[in-house]
């Protein structure tokens, strides 16, 4: 972007605050409610999840129940093919039903002739029926005799009485239809075994519907409420095949848009509040270049004084981070000790593995006890390797800073080499002790007078 390009915009937004003002609202204002409406879709699609977990569980129901259904009808049939049971109904009956407690009457049929019923009793009226010959049933059945399987009928008023599904089974023999087993549910023992309640507590309405073989006419077999129009429009719907039926899961009331409009309208105060901000803040433009202008020149002054400190100084001035091991040396780092400041030598266990052997337990002892102590100041004289494999004397001192939990985070300090007043101190030492060796072993007594003080030291041989 050109120099004067970057001009004008300035000079546009500093001379034009109210529009600044206007466009980060409206900018704001369009991102927060792209999310506003966002979060309004995830609420939404967890309604619709909710809504398919419950149609599922009503359709898991569904075929629990039907498959109780069939393996009824499968059993009787079996038995029918190979037995003459119309003396035994009644037993067979019972312990079918015993074991699938789900159905409500078994029938018999040979060929399309009700023979049997168990339990018999508030059935006789069925006895004799011919379903083939009865134009609302025949078809339905004629079906299952064609697929040759287990189809259910209904819901449909039963000829007994009640309301009731029917699975018919057609059984055959040399090719030629012999009969059926059917099965009844009545209406109240299906929707309780798969636990359809359209009670005014339940926040779902559920609706159980088939089209009508015989009309096309599409049967809804639940009553629907009078407000059912104002329900929401979160719903769901299958199809099962056994039967020709659809059920559908419909959530009375949504709420994922009154959830959503709190935080949306808090947005919109929020982007008018941000709006004003930078209307606000394109009004001082000068204001605000001063006083980068006047930060940025402490910075630099200030950055200044600390490099032209640290070519002052003999010193290497190092940082040591606790948290992350590393540490940042000045360039004297390279002039002093011949190491240059790498990614290697920037590593604090790369200082320790300098040190002298003989002075490298004391200093780690010293160290970890300052760290784990609450002192914050640290020195130190011991020996370490130049990069030419010869030794040096420093002084280590260093500075701690800690949190509020007394935790060492970092480590500020200098390094000094004094190699030379070291040696001085030594040949010193030596030259003493070689003196005090030869004042003893000459047992010459010697004696020092201060002029300034008028005091005066003798030795014990003096003395004596």
């Amino acid at each position: 972007m050109l120099p004067s390009f970057k001009s004008w915009i300035k000079a546009t937004v500093y001379k034009n605050p109210k529009a600044i003002g206007w466009i980060s609202f409206m900018v704001i204002l369009a991102l927060t409610m792209s999310i506003s409406y966002a979060e309004y879709q995830l609420r939404l699609a967890e309604e619709k999840n909710q809504v398919n977990v419950k149609l599922n569980e009503i359709e898991k129901s569904f075929y629990i129940l039907l498959n109780n259904a069939v393996s009824a009808g499968k059993t009787l049939a079996y038995l029918a093919k190979n037995d003459d049971i119309l003396e035994e109904f009644d037993a067979i009956g019972r312990q079918i039903l015993e074991n699938n407690p789900s159905v409500d009457v078994l029938q018999l049929l040979d060929s399309g002739k009700v023979v049997a019923n168990y339990p018999s009793k508030g059935n006789e009226i069925v006895l004799g029926y011919d379903i083939l010959q009865n134009g609302p049933r025949r078809k339905e059945a004629l079906e299952a005799v064609r697929k040759n399987q287990m189809l259910f009928a209904g819901p449909f008023e039963l000829i007994q009485g009640g309301t009731g599904i029917i699975g018919r089974l057609p059984f055959f023999e040399e090719g030629k239809l012999t009969g059926f087993s059917s099965v009844i549910i009545f209406m109240e023992t299906m929707l309780k075994a798969v636990h359809i309640q359209n009670s005014q507590e339940s926040p779902y309405f559920i609706q159980f519907a088939k089209t009508n073989p015989n009309s096309g006419v599409l049967e809804h077999f639940l009553p629907e409420p009078s407000d059912l129009n104002e329900f929401s429009q979160v719903k769901a719907s299958t199809f099962l095949g056994s039967g020709k039926w659809y059920i559908t899961v419909q959530l009375k009331e949504s709420t994922a848009i009154w959830k959503s409009i709190p935080v949306a309208l808090l947005r919109i105060l929020l982007s008018f509040g941000l709006g004003i901000a930078a209307w606000s803040f394109s009004r001082q433009p000068s204001l605000l270049s001063k006083k980068v202008k006047e930060q940025s020149k402490t910075i630099l002054e200030s950055n200044e004084r600390f490099e032209y400190a640290t070519k002052a100084t003999s010193d290497i001035i190092w940082d040591w981070d606790l948290e992350s091991n590393q540490v940042h040396r000045s360039d004297l780092f390279l002039q002093k000790f011949g190491y240059p400041n790498s990614q290697e030598t920037n590593k604090a266990g790369f200082w320790t593995s300098i040190i002298h052997p003989d002075d490298l337990q004391q200093v780690n002892q010293n160290m970890e006890s300052l760290i784990a102590s609450h002192e914050t100041y640290w020195e130190q004289e011991f020996r370490i390797r130049k990069s030419d494999e010869n030794y040096v004397y420093v002084r280590d001192k260093g500075y701690v800073i800690r949190n509020q939990e007394n935790r060492a985070l970092r480590m500020i300090g200098a390094t000094e080499d004094i190699t030379k007043r070291k040696i001085s101190e030594l040949e010193l030492a030596r030259e003493k002790e070689k003196l005090e060796n030869v004042i003893r072993g000459t047992e010459a007594g010697t004696w020092e007078w201060n002029v300034k003080t008028g005091d005066t030291s003798y030795n014990e041989i003096w003395a004596n």
